[in-house]
Formats: structure tokens, sequence, C-alpha cells
């Protein structure tokens, strides 16, 4: 049974998470990235401090990437929905054994 939940697993995620999530066009707008990252400094150096004292930073500074609208196409919104089908029918069909 594992075998079919890992392989329901990869379709997931080679069908909906890489295509769709992993884009360029999902990035977050520059305000949202610099909000995280003040939110999020005091744990982040209290985490280098106690984990990784010879880095002097936990995570390098990066630029964020440009955020951009996306725009998915017919073809593409179809595509989700049959993965998304697929999923919820084996599932279902999982459930029941």
């Amino acid at each position: 049974q594992e075998g079919k939940r890992g392989q329901l697993r990869r379709s997931i995620y080679r069908d909906l998470i890489e295509p769709f999530f992993n884009s360029p066009q999902y990035s977050q707008p520059d305000y949202v990235w610099r909000y995280y990252k003040r939110a999020y400094a005091d744990s982040n150096e209290w985490v280098r401090q106690e984990y990784f004292p010879e880095r002097p930073a936990l995570f390098n500074p990066k630029t964020p990437p440009p955020a951009t609208q996306p725009e998915i196409s017919d073809a593409g919104a179809a595509a989700v929905a049959a993965s998304l089908v697929r999923a919820a029918v084996a599932l279902q069909k999982h459930s029941k054994t």
C-alpha cells in the first residue's frame, strides 16, 4: 500500500506542485519578502547563535525575485483540475481498501 501512496504523492508533486508553485511567477512581492525577513529576524538569529555560531548569518542575504501576476491558460487550468480529480479518485479507492 505504501507503494501506491508514494506513487500518488509523487504524481501530485509532479503534476501540481512543481509546475505551478516552483515558478518565479508565484514569487511574493518585495514588501511581503521584507516583512517576513523582519518578522523572523530574532528567531533566525537565535537559531544561528544556538546551532550555527560559526556562520555570520543563518541565511545568505538575497534579493527577492521579482513577483509577477500568475497567468494560467485554459489548458493549464484543465491540467490542474484533472490532476486533482485523479488524486481524489485514487484517495477514494485507497480509503475503501
